[in-house]
């Protein structure tokens, strides 16, 4: 069986969504394939629904499945966290190394470390090599590079996107083989034993105040200005001209300054009435709060995977996607969602389109099929075990 050492910084699930992608991805190696999976990272923080995961996992594969530690390096110092997988490289307990993430130095000391033992890493940046994401506090990411970290993406034996649109758009290492570059999604579990979509949306809305005939956008993440959420309340004060119920769910938190910007736009739109901020939704709950609206609204700047999109189809909510996003073209292409341009006005048609979608069950149901063939976690587990076993060969 192949030991394969998964290294994170953090599995906060209020952290994002390369924290949800790694779970996942344990989650889909540990039923679906013949990989010894060792775990690495941070604790999350007491009550955070990733504790689930690890503690399901030490129970059922003993302590040494999820090592974690508390601390972290800094500048281009290795902490606590990567002298940890370092250690457990030194104990020839892995063959190979599969780091997920990208601006850290503990992340870049296992590398490093790897290298020094002759074991093999694999590197998932979770979007963070996207022109966009390296845009952001771009001399800091810039040094960093120039400091290690391009040379330790240059010796990694793959590189793994989570989509052909994360690979098109991602900058590796000027010279690095397209051959060792590979596009693997990230797997989706299927909720199961939830109640009927009626009984959820009829809940929800009484929890969040929205009356039950009320054409309903829901929003969920964090409410950070990578994800546009000006953008979002803009198409929604230009729908409402046709719509003029139409209301806005949020489900996430962000910094309070960012919160109050948004606060004070729904005002200046005429909307603030018919906006809904519900704060952070966790574990199950997220469900019924995806199916209390009639449609998901993801128009970030970059997603690395869009993996809410898919949520939102579980309970039977249509997704609309600005077409920069990956999972739009795809759930377009085959009738399983929306996909439009990047303006207010393009999505608040979208809006329009989608919530008068006739019969939504059919696009729903599209949307499902292509998540079903081509997302499974069997599926996902295999196309990574199938890599690790090339790079072994």
């Amino acid at each position: 069986m192949i030991r394969v050492l998964h290294l994170i910084q953090s599995v906060n699930a209020q952290a994002g969504g390369t924290a949800t992608a790694f779970l996942g991805l344990l989650d889909a190696l540990r039923e679906h394939s013949q990989v010894h999976v060792l775990a690495v990272s941070t604790p999350p923080p007491e009550g955070d629904p990733a504790w689930a995961t690890i503690r399901a996992d030490r129970r059922a594969r003993g302590e040494s499945a999820w090592t974690l530690v508390k601390g972290q390096g800094r500048l281009l110092w290795p902490g606590p966290l990567g002298n940890a997988a370092r250690h457990l490289l030194l104990s020839n307990k892995a063959d190979l190394l599969h780091i997920h993430g990208l601006w850290s130095p503990d992340l870049l000391g296992a590398a490093q470390a790897a290298q020094a033992e002759r074991v093999r890493y694999v590197w998932q940046p979770h979007g963070m090599l996207v022109r966009a994401a390296l845009d952001q506090k771009k001399l800091k990411k810039r040094v960093f590079m120039a400091l290690g970290m391009r040379a330790a993406l240059e010796r990694a034996a793959a590189i793994v996107y989570c989509s052909t649109d994360e690979r098109s758009r991602s900058i590796p290492p000027a010279g690095y083989p397209a051959a060792d570059q590979h596009v693997i999604p990230l797997p989706l579990h299927l909720p199961v034993g939830l109640p009927s979509r009626a009984q959820m949306r009829a809940e929800a809305r009484r929890r969040f105040d929205i009356p039950a005939d009320a054409p309903t956008v829901v929003f969920m993440g964090r409410l950070h200005h990578v994800k546009r959420l000006e953008l979002a309340f803009e198409a929604v004060g230009r729908a409402s001209r046709t719509l003029p119920n139409l209301h806005l769910l949020l489900l996430g938190e962000g910094e309070a300054d960012y919160a109050a910007h948004l606060r004070a736009l729904a005002e200046s739109l005429g909307i603030a009435q018919r906006v809904r901020f519900a704060g952070f939704i966790s574990g199950d709950d997220k469900w019924p709060a995806l199916a209390a609206a009639d449609i998901l609204t993801l128009n970030s700047k970059h997603e690395n995977f869009g993996f809410v999109a898919v949520e939102a189809l579980c309970v039977g909510t249509v997704p609309v996607l600005t077409d920069n996003l990956a999972l739009a073209p795809e759930l377009a292409g085959v009738g399983g969602g929306f996909s439009c341009g990047q303006t207010p006005d393009d999505l608040a048609a979208a809006y329009i389109e989608a919530l008068r979608a006739s019969p939504r069950d059919d696009v729903v149901a599209r949307g499902m099929a292509w998540v079903r063939e081509h997302l499974s976690a069997a599926a996902v587990a295999g196309s990574l075990e199938g890599l690790y076993r090339r790079l072994l060969d």
